[in-house]
This record gives structure tokens, C-alpha cells and sequence, in this order.
């Protein structure tokens, strides 16, 4: 599955703050990837399930191929916004893609840990959705 096939499938138009899952690769490596309203780093920056750029965020390594669109030198606690969605792409696809049977907890997410659960379901469920397809 592509990361645009990801945003598309994890498009929910009835969520007006909607966060996607924390994605995370065959090898470990893990990162948020977002597009939505105003409030995110994206385009175009409304609602929708294709972007052009995604606002990417919280890296669990630092990776040389999205340094420069880093929004500061803390790499892994940082966003990157407005990150070319074919640059996502590479990323994914350099670090094995997306790996749906692995499990996320609070200590790989890089964010406040009352997420790490909320994170943990959704990838569950949405994993469990692609299987039954």
C-alpha cells in the first residue's frame, strides 16, 4: 500500500480533527503523516484524501532523506511541513513499507502517551479492514 492509498483509506469526513494512525515500517521506523485542515502543514490545507504535500512529524530516527524539510535541528521531535508527498513515498519505501501487523505503544510514538492507545486501535482496526478486503 502506497501512502496515498493510506491517507485515502484513513480519510474519515466526519472527523473535523482527524488524526491518522502513526505509521510505521517493516523495520521499525516510524512517523506521523498528515494532511487535513488549516491547523496542519499541508496541500492543498483543507480536508480531503489527497495531498500534494503531508505535514510529516516526530520521526523515531533521524533520516537524512527529509532533513531539510525539518522545522528545526531536533529532528525526531519536530514537524516537517509541506513534505513532497513522492519524497513520503521514498521514505516509506526505504524503510520496507508500511507494516500493518506491528503494533504501536506510547514509548514508539514520539507523542504524549494518552495517544499511544488511540493510535494502537485504530491501526489494529484499520489493519484488520485491509485484511478482510
Amino acid at each position: 500500500m502506497t501512502v496515498k492509498e493510506y491517507l485515502e483509506s484513513t480519510y474519515d469526513p466526519d472527523d473535523k480533527y482527524q488524526v491518522r494512525p502513526r505509521i510505521r515500517c517493516a523495520d521499525g521506523y516510524s512517523i506521523s503523516v498528515q494532511g487535513g485542515d488549516e491547523g496542519k502543514y499541508c496541500s492543498p490545507r483543507y480536508k480531503c484524501n489527497f495531498y500534494n504535500k503531508v505535514e510529516l512529524g516526530y520521526p523515531s530516527d533521524y533520516d537524512e532523506m527529509i532533513a531539510e524539510y525539518a522545522e528545526d535541528d531536533t529532528y525526531c521531535e519536530t514537524v516537517y511541513p509541506y513534505t513532497p508527498i513522492a519524497v513520503v513515498e521514498a521514505l516509506i519505501s526505504k524503510h520496507g513499507g508500511i507494516d500493518f501487523d506491528a503494533p504501536l505503544n506510547a514509548s514508539q510514538l514520539h507523542t504524549p502517551a494518552r495517544q499511544g492507545g488511540i493510535c494502537d486501535d485504530l491501526i489494529r482496526k484499520w489493519a484488520k479492514e485491509k485484511a478482510d478486503e
